[in-house]
C-alpha cells in the first residue's frame, strides 16, 4: 500500500522569475503567496527535489481535516498575487 503524505514546507513569501518568451526575449514574473510557492514547488522538480525532501514536519493525510489544512495554507500564504513583466 502507497503511503500518502501531507507536509508543510518553508517558502519563500515572495519571488521573482526571469525567464526568456518562446521568441527568445527576456521577461519576469513578480509572485506572491500560494503562487510563489507553487512555482518554488515545481522549480524543486526540475532540480530533482520533492517536496517530502523538504517536509519539516509529516502528517497522514487523516490526520488532519481539510478545514485545518485549508487554515495552515491561508496561515502560510495570508496574501497571493503574480504580475507579468517585459524585461
Amino acid at each position: 500500500m502507497q503511503r500518502s503524505f501531507s507536509g508543510i514546507v518553508e517558502r519563500h513569501k515572495s519571488i521573482r522569475l526571469d525567464y526568456l518568451k518562446e521568441c527568445g526575449t527576456p521577461a519576469y514574473m513578480v509572485a506572491t503567496g500560494l503562487i510563489a510557492g507553487v512555482v518554488q514547488h515545481e522549480y524543486d522538480h526540475l532540480d530533482g527535489v520533492l517536496f517530502t525532501d523538504r517536509m519539516k514536519e509529516a502528517f497522514r493525510e487523516k490526520e488532519l481535516s481539510r478545514e485545518e489544512w485549508e487554515n495552515v495554507v491561508r496561515r502560510q500564504y495570508p496574501e497571493t498575487s503574480y504580475e507579468i513583466f517585459d524585461s
